[in-house]
């Protein structure tokens, strides 16, 4: 089990974010050194959009989980569901969800 912004100390350190609404124990990891967010289920990246994860728990959760996503800074983005974005990802996100 992790905390929510846990800091785990492997690769220069990564960062946990909570992100539930795709299921209730969803996380996502921040690689902080290398600035890339592994966002899992909680967003896709299909046909060249960024779009909700393909099973929603909770809807509310998930929308709460995605701005607190959009709220880090990040350049590359890898996804349960998709291509990753590698460049201006975070900016991405804000422009979609933001």
């Amino acid at each position: 089990m992790v905390d929510d912004y846990e800091h785990l100390p492997i690769a220069g350190g990564i960062r946990v974010i909570h992100v539930p609404g795709h299921s209730a124990g969803q996380v996502a990891y921040l690689w902080e050194e290398q600035r890339v967010l592994f966002a899992a289920d909680a967003v896709a990246h299909l046909f060249g959009k960024l779009r909700y994860g393909p099973v929603v728990e909770d809807f509310s959760l998930l929308q709460q989980s995605i701005r607190r996503l959009c709220g880090l800074t990040f350049a590359t983005a890898c996804f349960g569901h998709g291509a990753p974005l590698i460049a201006h990802a975070s900016s991405r996100f804000r422009e979609r969800w933001a």
